[in-house]
């Protein structure tokens, strides 16, 4: 007989609702300080997320997304996520977040005005976004 293995909530939210609800044995996030992945009974913490590449699994099976930014909490037995996109990879269109790397390329490039401004950041988290996207989806593909 097999031994069950040791499981937590995981769950992730967006302004749009609840996005995810499962029970997983691991997930890791792309924190804004690097890779964190986190195991059942993880010691409690708070962190800021940047767009990347959410990966976990269930019942031994991987799964792939992209999300971000946002934030986590880790508590003993749950992570919750909050943040502003989640998209599971083999739902990302690649060809348009191809459009929206290069527009936001082209802007970045083109940019001239105060470095302070929000524009500048607008930017740089629509190259981010894109850019996570690709990865994701070409990493679902291989």
């Amino acid at each position: 007989m097999r031994d069950r293995v040791p499981t937590f909530r995981l769950e992730i939210a967006t302004p749009l609702g609840k996005a995810l609800a499962a029970d997983v044995e691991h997930v890791q996030l792309p924190s804004v300080q690097g890779e964190l992945g986190v195991l059942p009974g993880h010691v409690p913490l708070l962190g800021a997320l940047r767009a990347g590449a959410v990966r976990w699994h269930v019942g031994g099976k991987p799964s792939l997304a992209v999300a971000g930014p946002g934030f986590v909490e880790v508590e003993h037995d749950r992570v919750l996520v909050l943040t502003e996109r989640f998209v599971p990879a083999a739902e990302i269109d690649a060809e348009s977040m191809r459009q929206e790397r290069e527009r936001a390329e082209a802007e970045l490039a083109a940019y001239r005005d105060d470095p302070d401004a929000p524009r500048l950041a607008e930017l740089r988290r629509a190259l981010e976004w894109a850019e996570a996207c690709l990865a994701v989806r070409a990493e679902h593909d291989r």
